[in-house]
């Protein structure tokens, strides 16, 4: 069996500037995405089938599992055409179930600063793999030009249909374009199946947790950054300001968190003052981690990083 590839021991979440970013930061969370929530639409697309059953899998399941069997028509072709129908519905539920946090083994990556931190308006986090056990349990994406069938049929059919680890591998596949963000997936399932009227983008199945709620909230932890705690309030339709129900959370204990990076143009927002934010929440949950400045090194299209000292702050932003 082939050796699993060793975790780093650093791995890197970008996150964009916005309320709900802060806020997990703030509470030490991260976000378990559901399927359809993630921006790769070839996810878990493959079905299972036992269209490639051979007849001597066909015959040790008979041996095994005798039960499986039973009002079945006699005959490979009718076996498979009964219980595909089984496989289809594990594989529907699968979808449902399973959520992902997504890591990068890179800080620099200019397309994933555009792609998930605000077009480098936002931040980057560094996390210590050892130390949690958020990390226990992490894939590595394997990036390919071609798909194939990872998923174990007979070993599904023979779970009575349930959704077991055997989807962790096609979780961790990738079409070849996706190679430069370097990921590796932290998986988690739902406890329970959510229903479709709940993964629907409905307005009333968002969460309460809004952009200007959070700008008039009371609850205020860091009034001199204006860094809040977002209260209820009503729904809202907009995509980048609203925290999805379907999406869950896990904490981290705050030394896990070693580095907060910031990137090209986060001084560019004026509202959300990102650095001030950022700043606050070091103070308050983090005063371990290191705080770093994103710039371009000399006339490439390279990031570097500089600590937040005085000098490196003027030279970052003399640079933007």
């Amino acid at each position: 069996m082939e050796k699993p590839p060793e975790k780093p021991p650093l791995l890197y979440q970008y996150r964009p500037p916005k309320p709900w970013a802060f806020y997990n930061l703030l509470r030490g969370v991260v976000r378990y995405s559901p399927r359809r929530k993630l921006n790769d639409p070839c996810e878990l697309l493959i079905k299972p089938s036992l269209c490639g059953l051979t007849s001597a899998d066909y015959e040790k399941l008979r041996e095994d599992r005798p039960d499986l069997f039973e009002g079945v028509p006699e005959g490979i072709e009718e076996f498979i055409a009964y219980h595909n129908e089984t496989l289809d519905k594990a594989h529907t539920d699968a979808r449902r179930a399973w959520r992902v946090s997504c890591f990068s083994e890179c800080k620099h990556n200019l397309l994933m600063w555009s792609h998930y931190a605000g077009g480098g308006k936002g931040f980057c986090l560094e996390f210590n793999t050892a130390e949690d056990q958020l990390f226990q349990v992490v894939a590595k994406m394997a990036y390919r030009k071609t798909w194939t069938n990872a998923l174990d049929a007979v070993e599904i059919l023979k779970q009575d249909g349930k959704t077991p680890n055997v989807y962790q591998g096609p979780l961790a596949h990738k079409p070849f374009e996706w190679r430069h963000e370097k990921e590796w997936r932290v998986l988690d399932r739902s406890p329970a199946v959510i229903p479709d009227d709940i993964l629907s983008d409905a307005p009333e199945n968002r969460s309460v947790f809004q952009q200007k709620d959070y700008k008039k909230g009371v609850d205020v932890l860091c009034k001199s950054a204006g860094c809040r705690m977002p209260p209820a309030g009503s729904a809202s339709t907009a995509d980048d300001s609203v925290i999805l129900l379907t999406s869950e959370e896990k904490g981290y204990s705050p030394e896990t968190l070693k580095a907060i990076y910031l990137g090209l143009q986060t001084g560019a927002d004026a509202e959300q003052d990102t650095e001030k934010q950022i700043r606050a929440i070091i103070e308050e949950k983090y005063p371990h981690a290191e705080l770093w400045y994103g710039y371009l090194i000399d006339d490439k299209y390279k990031m570097g990083f500089a600590p937040a000292n005085k000098a490196a702050h003027d030279a970052a932003h003399a640079a933007r």
